[in-house]
């Protein structure tokens, strides 16, 4: 890597996006992965829509999700923050997530919610945390994550105002089903921005702040995407005051004190 670990985090705080090219440690993530979901969704998960109701298709992503949480897939994840310089003992580290965007699911009843322009910071993210980004297969710009780049440390009307975190664990939690819950959002008129998609090969590393405004893409097939993710929040810049300027964040709470990696 041409920065040090420092340099990288600091230039992610800042508002830079950085995609670490495959290596050893993401390649073997990856596939460990792709044989969790292989297991869960039958072969070809790319086309597990095809085959699958939306209820199946989620008991399915649940056991999927719940069988990345093992301890292997913590030494996986470590793995892949040595190789780009970073410490995992010096972070709070969350859980590996499992995301499936379906050709079309955006416009399922009651599915605006996860296809809605937020930050992270608006759910109780810390400020100095990198979101890391592994997408399971090649991904083209269109199908990737979405950014607003412009709107990087300038306010951005939103309704985090109504988010607790504690709150937010009891009625729903992450990835749940359960109505009912507050999912911030922005709420001016970068709502229907479509944004700057990102293009990356399978196993590629997606590095941003959690204060980066993004949403996932509207798009209709014909594959679903699959990739998975994880945050780290470094302690000492946390301790320090280091991190994305969180200029528009007015939630409560903290999502890092649950991260258990």
């Amino acid at each position: 890597m041409s920065e040090d670990a420092t340099a990288l985090r600091q230039a992610v705080y800042g508002g830079a996006r950085r995609v670490l090219p495959p290596g050893d440690a993401s390649r073997a993530l990856v596939a460990a992965v792709w044989a969790v979901v292989e297991a869960a969704l039958g072969p070809d998960p790319r086309r597990v829509h095809e085959r699958l109701t939306t209820p199946a298709l989620l008991d399915r992503l649940a056991e999927a999700r719940a069988a990345l949480r093992a301890e292997p897939f913590r030494g996986l994840v470590h793995a892949v923050m040595r190789a780009a310089g970073q410490a995992p003992e010096a972070c709070a580290v969350d859980l590996l997530r499992l995301r499936a965007v379906t050709p079309g699911g955006w416009r399922a009843p009651g599915a605006a919610v996860a296809w809605s322009v937020h930050r992270d910071t608006w759910y109780a993210n810390p400020r100095a945390q990198l979101n890391w980004w592994i997408p399971l297969h090649d991904v083209s710009a269109r199908d990737g994550l979405r950014f607003l780049p412009a709107s990087f440390g300038f306010p951005v009307e939103n309704d985090s105002a109504r988010f607790d975190y504690d709150v937010f664990m009891r009625q729903a939690g992450w990835q749940a089903r359960q109505g009912g819950a507050v999912y911030p959002h922005a709420t001016g008129p970068e709502a229907e921005a479509d944004g700057v998609g990102q293009g990356m090969a399978a196993a590629a590393v997606l590095l941003f702040s959690a204060d980066q405004l993004h949403r996932s893409p509207r798009f209709d097939g014909p594959l679903t995407r699959l990739s998975v993710d994880f945050r780290s929040v470094h302690r000492a810049d946390r301790a320090a005051g280091l991190g994305a300027p969180g200029v528009d964040a007015r939630c409560t709470g903290d999502a890092s004190k649950d991260y258990p990696w």
